[in-house]
C-alpha cells in the first residue's frame, strides 16, 4: 500500500480511512499530501471540524446539506464569515414555510 495510514495497529489506505471514518477523500488526500500522517492527520481533520448550533460537521457541504442550503451559497456566506445569519435566515424561512 503506497498511502497508508496506521491507527491503533490497523492500517487503512485513504479510501479506507476516508470511508471507515467520515471524512472527505479529497480533504484527507490533500492532508495526506501536506505530510499529515497517522494520528497527526486524525487531529488535522477533527480541529478542522464545523460546529453550528452545537452539531458537528466534518465538512462544509455536509453543514450544508443539513440545513438544505446549496453548497455554493453556503461557502459564500462561510467565507463572509456570516454564516450564523444565513443559518438564521433559512430556520426563519422553514419556520413560517416561506421557502
Amino acid at each position: 500500500m503506497k498511502r497508508a495510514i496506521r491507527l491503533s495497529g490497523d492500517v487503512y489506505s485513504i479510501a479506507s480511512f476516508s470511508k471507515e471514518f467520515g471524512y472527505p477523500y479529497t480533504k484527507v488526500l490533500s492532508l495526506y499530501d501536506q505530510g499529515y500522517r497517522d494520528q497527526e492527520l486524525v487531529d488535522k481533520l477533527k480541529s478542522e471540524q464545523l460546529v453550528i448550533d452545537g452539531k458537528t460537521f466534518k465538512s462544509l457541504l455536509q453543514a450544508s446539506q443539513y440545513y438544505g442550503i446549496p453548497p455554493t451559497t453556503f461557502y459564500r456566506y462561510a467565507k463572509k464569515g456570516k454564516l450564523k445569519k444565513l443559518i438564521k435566515r433559512k430556520k426563519l424561512l422553514d419556520k413560517y414555510d416561506l421557502n
